[in-house]
């Protein structure tokens, strides 16, 4: 889970995926090369004017303290390209030099998101003690506005009130300077108005600026933690406002056919299964599924809270036992989804998506131990083989899994498994839906087989292999579950 990855994303998918993919440990602006920055008048924001000397908004002075911030004015531009809003921040320590500044997300399910006002009002309390405490000399706060060649400086949260990037400064002088950065959106990309408290020549300086390569630039970071408690039954209860479903969809009906119909496809059948499916649980919780052979296409809905959500559940029935550690409730679904995390045979590590947790939530709180029917969706998979160049070998019934960093949240694991068993599946209720139940083995232990082998469904879009019995494969799978 990357530094800025917990900031509220609103509904907008766009400022949703961006915000989620930045990560600085692989992330760092000046990784990335530098593009040329235009500096443009468009329609919209060609009324910001390139001020001359008289019609300076700040003085001189301020300037020369704002320039030494110029490496961090162009990392939040470099950031924006790199599809990242979060706020940033930097300051000077006493001997002149300037460190930047950010919140990191401290958590197990890693999927908890604070409002840019929440880190905006986190970094303005933290400096403006160091301030008069005499431990800094300045500070600055970046984050994307609304400004629009006017004062408001609140906060951007919908995609189409982002108007600039505005830098909070605080010089020590006793007052606040805010200083703008316009930008819009356009068909070649992002076309950038100078900084409307600048003249053309300060403008230049600042924008002329080059990133260190080598430089890590948010070295300054304090831990942020989600909302938890540990209950009486020794289970942790975490806070989570932010997680989606859609790869459990493109995993069971082919990434493909979901991306070409963008998003309508899934719309349409999660309308067909709130109207079609046979209904399961009568309650303030209303579950419906549409069943075959080897799927159940589910709907829930919350009928107190007016929420609905809708996901693939792939069936088994074969279970382990499960020692509950830490359930992890998604707040934004009205606490209708989870994630839990545990111990399977007391032995290793699991994260599951909880195909039931609407309706039996109170037993995986209440619960310490829990025999679970886990079953997979795999991503992606291709034959494994060792890498000729290197010297490590693997045995030849060696397996493993290992968390995925992306979508551990909802129980992603990289794994490297041998096939045990292969059948074609397929589905024409209500979308014809084909691919193959594989019973893959994760964990090889001599004394047990089936120590920790479980079904898992590839549809046959997602992968080009020609999948044999006793094959050894290696790819991304999620795994779901539900209490026996």
């Amino acid at each position: 889970m990357g530094l800025f990855d917990f900031f509220k994303k609103k509904k907008n998918e766009t400022i949703e995926q961006s915000q989620n993919n930045f990560s600085p440990e692989n992330n760092n602006p000046a990784e990335k090369k530098q593009p040329e920055i235009p500096i443009e008048k468009t329609q919209e924001i060609d009324e910001q004017p390139i001020l001359n000397t008289s019609e300076r908004k700040i003085i001189m002075a301020d300037f020369q303290d704002f320039k030494k911030y110029s490496e961090y004015v162009i990392s939040a531009i470099m950031l924006q390209h790199q599809d990242s809003f979060a706020p940033i921040s930097a300051y000077e320590e006493l001997d002149g030099t300037i460190k930047g500044f950010v919140f990191m997300l401290s958590s197990k399910t890693g999927r908890y998101a604070f409002s840019p006002e929440e880190a905006i009002s986190g970094m303005k309390e933290k400096f403006e003690k160091l301030l008069p405490e005499n431990k800094i000399r300045s500070f600055i706060i970046g984050y994307h506005s609304q400004f629009n060649n006017d004062e408001n400086y609140e906060p951007s949260t919908e995609q189409e009130n982002f108007r600039a990037i505005t830098f909070y400064c605080n010089f020590g002088k006793g007052s606040i300077t805010m200083i703008n950065l316009p930008y819009k959106y356009g068909e070649e990309g992002i076309g950038y108005a100078p900084i409307a408290e600048l003249t053309e020549e300060e403008n230049n300086i600042v924008f002329n600026t080059q990133l260190d390569e080598g430089k890590q630039y948010y070295t300054e970071r304090d831990e942020i933690k989600p909302p938890s408690i540990i209950n009486e039954y020794g289970i942790e209860i975490e806070s989570a406002n932010e997680g989606r479903l859609g790869d459990l969809w493109a995993g069971t009906l082919g990434f493909e056919r979901v991306s070409q119909a963008n998003g309508s496809f899934i719309s349409h059948l999660v309308a067909a299964v709130f109207v079609s499916g046979e209904e399961k649980v009568s309650s303030e919780i209303e579950v419906k599924d549409i069943e075959s052979d080897f799927l159940l296409l589910r709907s829930v809905e919350d009928k107190k809270n007016d929420m609905r959500t809708a996901f693939p559940v792939i069936k088994t029935d074969k279970s382990i036992n499960v020692t509950m550690k830490t359930v992890s409730e998604w707040n934004h679904m009205e606490n209708m989804e989870g994630v839990i995390y545990g111990s399977g045979k007391d032995t290793f590590g699991l994260t599951f998506f909880a195909t039931d947790y609407s309706y039996n939530k109170e037993k995986y709180k209440t619960s310490k131990n829990l025999d679970i029917q886990l079953s997979g969706i795999i991503l992606h998979a291709q034959k494994h083989e060792d890498d000729p160049d290197q010297e490590f070998r693997t045995s030849e019934n060696f397996t493993m899994y290992m968390p995925n960093q992306e979508v551990n949240y909802i129980g992603g694991f990289d794994f490297i498994g041998i096939v045990k068993n292969i059948r074609p599946v397929s589905t024409n209720n209500p979308v014809l839906i084909e691919g193959y139940m594989l019973d893959v083995q994760l964990i090889t232990y001599e004394e047990e087989e089936d120590f920790f082998t479980i079904e898992m469904f590839l549809n046959k879009e997602n992968s080009e292999l020609i999948i044999e019995k006793g094959m050894k494969i290696t790819g991304l799978f999620l795994l779901q579950g539900k209490i026996d």
